[in-house]
């Protein structure tokens, strides 16, 4: 008989040195990390830091975020949000040779 073992560990903004976002409703707003040559990532935490939603890895979008768009011109990767609605509010993590953190807040 053999067991498995599972543990979730769930890290506070603070762990994470997650650098909070303000946007307006039906603003745009524009989250950069440094890609520093590597491959990047980003990764939607709706809610919380447990579940997590892919929106681009290398080179592909998720299509089922149209208004969600990165750019990699100046060096950087930039994830770009137009009209930014209530549901986009959340936990964001870009992943490059190093992860950076942020945390949406959206306003009315």
């Amino acid at each position: 008989m053999c067991c498995f073992i599972v543990a979730v560990i769930a890290l506070s903004d603070e762990d994470k040195n997650v650098t909070a976002v303000t946007a307006m409703v039906n603003s745009d707003v524009t989250l950069t990390c440094a890609a520093n040559g590597s491959t990047v990532r980003w990764i939607l935490y709706p809610g919380d830091w447990l579940r997590s939603v892919p929106l681009f890895n290398g080179r592909r979008t998720n299509n089922d975020f149209p208004r969600f768009t990165v750019s990699e011109e100046t060096g950087d990767s930039e994830l770009v949000i137009r009209n930014v609605q209530h549901t986009d509010a959340g936990q964001y993590e870009c992943l490059s040779s190093t992860a950076y953190y942020f945390r949406l807040t959206v306003i009315s």
